[in-house]
């Protein structure tokens, strides 16, 4: 029942020291329809929640790294709010 309707690969941020980046993806972003449902329930089963941010419309927060990797769930695409 889970639809994957895009994927977007970003590059480094042209300030980034090249030489301190991982190899590998760094983080992977996820669209959740009930995003207040799902951060309340990281927060009740202390979870490893490293970050929340909002900016604007704009609502996220991410794990701490879990095998070198950080999971971020958004309240909407990234990519439509670039392109606004």
């Amino acid at each position: 029942d889970i639809e994957i309707q895009s994927i977007e690969i970003f590059e480094p941020k042209p300030t980034a020291d090249i030489s301190k980046l991982k190899p590998g993806i760094e983080h992977i972003a996820m669209k959740v329809d009930r995003f207040d449902e799902l951060e309340e329930y990281f927060a009740k089963n202390k979870l490893p929640i490293d970050k929340s941010v909002q900016m604007n419309d704009s609502r996220f927060f991410k794990t701490k790294f879990i095998n070198l990797v950080e999971i971020e769930f958004r309240n909407n695409y990234l990519w439509k709010n670039l392109h606004k």
